[in-house]
Parts: C-alpha cells; structure tokens; sequence
C-alpha cells in the first residue's frame, strides 16, 4: 500500500513548510488526484488522519477532487493558522 507512503511524506513536507513559514496548524489540505496516478483515494484517505496523529495538521480537513485521466497528485491550496 503506497499510499501510507506517499500519506506519510506529504504530511513530512506539509510539516517542513509550517516551520519555515511559521504556520501554527494547517486546518485545510486541497489535493487534486488523477485517476491515472496510481493512487486508490480511498486508501489514502484512510491512511491519512493516521499519519497526520500528532503533527501539524493533525485536524487538518482532507479535500481530494478526482480528476479523470489525470495524473497528478500534488497539493492545491492549504488553509493554515
């Protein structure tokens, strides 16, 4: 299951970026997701409130829009404190 992977470094990166700009939680995370990307979103979707357990988005709400034939899985917008 690489999406516990890939849960698991966005919420690393999310996490590096809320330090340097000083963010005091992300409370919103906008990710678009291909059909093609090779992501099963309701795999990540389980997978990431459980890595986000004691981080700065631990509370972060999860917005995922599919995206036919698309490849990409990148993030869209962050709402953050």
């Amino acid at each position: 299951m690489h999406e516990l992977s890939l849960a698991t470094a966005l919420v690393e990166q999310v996490a590096e970026i809320a330090v340097r700009e000083k963010f005091e939680r992300v409370v919103k995370i906008h990710l678009e997701l291909g059909e093609l990307s090779g992501v099963d979103r309701h795999c990540f979707e389980f997978c990431f409130p459980e890595v986000c357990k004691g981080s700065i988005l631990e509370e972060a709400q999860l917005i995922l829009d599919f995206v036919k034939l698309g490849r990409d899985f990148r993030i869209i917008d962050l709402d953050v404190l």
